[in-house]
């Protein structure tokens, strides 16, 4: 049987484990605030810092504010645009204004329209 000090002791560290994942769950918000629809990006992703760099310079020099990424299927895309919106510049940049929406072939001009929105209207 524990002793009074013991179970207070036991309860404090159980009370900081609770306090550390609020406080990893708060510092996951606050890193992607902005980020509408944008889905989260796998750790330690090779082979696209050329094509990241080359977007990344397309909207910082060009005052480029739509950004429409399109080629074959399985070739990077999605991946391409997860980390362009996660990178840290490019959320300096826009702020709340990065919104992510996935067109298919076989997306009507209303469907894309209503997928904005319903991000915007998440403020």
């Amino acid at each position: 049987m524990m002793s009074t000090g013991m179970t207070s002791l036991v309860g404090i560290y159980d009370l900081a484990d609770k306090m550390d994942q609020v406080l990893s769950v708060a510092t996951h918000l606050r890193a992607n605030r902005g980020l509408r629809g944008v889905p989260e990006v796998r750790e330690h992703i090779v082979g696209f810092n050329w094509h990241l760099v080359k977007l990344k310079l397309r909207l910082r020099e060009n005052g480029t504010r739509v950004l429409v990424v399109s080629g074959p299927a399985g070739c990077g895309k999605t991946t391409l645009v997860k980390l362009l919106c996660h990178d840290n510049q490019i959320k300096d940049i826009f702020g709340e204004h990065i919104i992510y929406v996935t067109v298919s072939r076989l997306s009507s001009l209303q469907i894309i329209i209503q997928q904005i929105f319903k991000h915007i209207s998440k403020r």
